[in-house]
């Protein structure tokens, strides 16, 4: 299988966008963690981590489309 076809199978299909890793319902957070300076922290935390994992699923997309690449090769 041609990697092209691959691509345009995971774009299509298996990719997540950078407002996925960021969603949050504030209500929840409201409702769960009462004092304003811990809600704060844990909010930026939160988009830390959220910044993070983002990043390194956007690196590593290259070595899912290789893999599925050379697996298709074995089939």
């Amino acid at each position: 299988m041609k990697l092209s076809v691959i691509i345009k199978r995971f774009l299509k299909d298996d990719i997540f966008l950078p407002t996925d890793f960021y969603w949050i319902n504030m209500n929840t957070v409201k409702k769960n963690v009462p004092n304003i300076l811990q809600r704060i922290t844990l909010l930026g935390l939160f988009y830390c981590l959220a910044t993070l994992f983002c990043v390194c699923y956007y690196i590593t997309i290259p070595f899912r489309l290789i893999s599925e690449w050379c697996e298709s090769w074995c089939y």
